[in-house]
């Protein structure tokens, strides 16, 4: 069975929310700093082997469960969640790290917390990256949004996840997506069934309608100053034309298509991804 542990596995404080945070390396005055950001549903266990390979290569690696997700709090009532209060999430955990400044990766809802983030405060971050993510709108039936939104008042999020795992049955590519992964982890359905089951319903019920109306920031992110990198899946029908947009947005992005991923680089091909990351944040 696939188990994703980390060197140290913390909570911390975050004005009145708690946090959990998983990190690996050495902490210190001169050491590299490198923050993970996980997406809608998602949870800081996705990036154990980015960061502990990062760990292993001299970096403070850290990542986070955002407010209604995993270990963290979740907070009652859907007024509690929004994009603002997941980037003070982050910025919280980066100020109990003790870091002033460091690198920030951001994975699909992830990302645009990322974006938000570097735009509100971008003298806290030295190089960005910005993995299968969106600037704006995603195309997505507001009409199935409703139905999830329906299920989870009426069932619970064990409801919702009877629910997607039926429909996933029915696409092939997020079928395929999904046996990469556990021929690389045995066991990790196990846990990416957990991953959705540790979420707050008041959480997925103020953001999942938010998507389809999501507020265009294109033209505001052309502000972003610090070198950034944009990794999106051949496969990720969704994200990739937004990553494209973004790549060309920022000044000065780098774009990189991963062939045979769909919309989880870490964990469809984790060796490739941290290979990627890599040569970027490593760069002079």
């Amino acid at each position: 069975m696939y188990v994703a542990s980390f060197v140290q596995v913390r909570n911390v404080q975050a004005g009145a929310v708690g946090l959990s945070i998983g990190e690996a390396g050495e902490a210190g005055e001169g050491s590299r700093r490198l923050l993970f950001v996980h997406g809608f549903t998602g949870a800081k266990e996705e990036f154990t082997d980015l960061v502990d390979g990062f760990a292993a290569w001299g970096w403070h690696a850290a990542t986070v469960d955002l407010r209604g997700h995993g270990q963290s709090d979740h907070p009652e009532g859907e007024a509690a969640y929004s994009l603002g209060a997941f980037a003070e999430d982050v910025l919280g955990a980066a100020d109990a790290l003790g870091w002033d400044r460091f690198s920030l990766v951001g994975h699909s809802m992830g990302g645009a917390v990322a974006q938000r983030l570097v735009l509100d405060h971008p003298r806290r971050v030295e190089r960005l990256v910005l993995m299968s993510t969106f600037h704006g709108p995603l195309d997505i039936d507001p009409a199935l949004v409703g139905l999830g939104v329906a299920i989870v008042k009426q069932g619970g999020i064990p409801a919702l996840a009877e629910a997607l795992a039926a429909r996933r049955e029915m696409d092939p590519e997020a079928a395929a997506a999904r046996a990469r992964i556990e021929q690389a982890r045995p066991g990790y359905g196990e846990l990416a069934d957990g991953k959705l089951l540790a979420c707050a319903a008041d959480m997925w019920t103020a953001m999942a309608p938010r998507f389809p109306v999501w507020p265009d920031n294109l033209d505001e992110v052309a502000a972003i100053a610090v070198p950034t990198l944009v990794v999106v899946g051949d496969q990720d029908k969704t994200m990739r034309p937004h990553c494209e947009r973004l790549a060309d947005a920022i000044p000065g992005a780098r774009f990189v298509l991963m062939d045979g991923v769909r919309h989880s680089p870490h964990l469809e091909a984790p060796d490739r991804c941290l290979a990627v990351l890599s040569d970027f944040l490593d760069a002079a």
